[in-house]
């Protein structure tokens, strides 16, 4: 099956209900194309710069905290008042 046939496979079990959705982000995937920077961002290389041990380290052990509870995050309007 190619990736179109998938996408209308798809697109035929899709409940009624989601469909004005699925058209907007499909809406989305298009104009992704016409914006330049976008476009850009996209095709951009993934950037593969390597890490320290420390470094590997600190940020298992974050989201560890993170996914047992330890640590909560930060609320994002808390963010967004540090930054303003």
């Amino acid at each position: 099956m190619t990736v179109r046939e998938e996408l209308y496979s798809l697109v035929d079990r899709l409940p009624e209900n989601e469909a004005h959705a699925a058209v907007r982000y499909l809406e989305y995937l298009c104009d992704l194309g016409g914006d330049p920077v976008l476009r850009a961002l996209r095709e951009a290389p993934v950037d593969e710069e390597p890490i320290s041990a420390e470094e590997a380290a600190e940020s298992e052990a974050a989201w560890r905290d993170y996914a047992q509870g330890r640590d909560p995050g930060e609320p994002l309007e808390q963010i967004r008042r540090r930054s303003a």
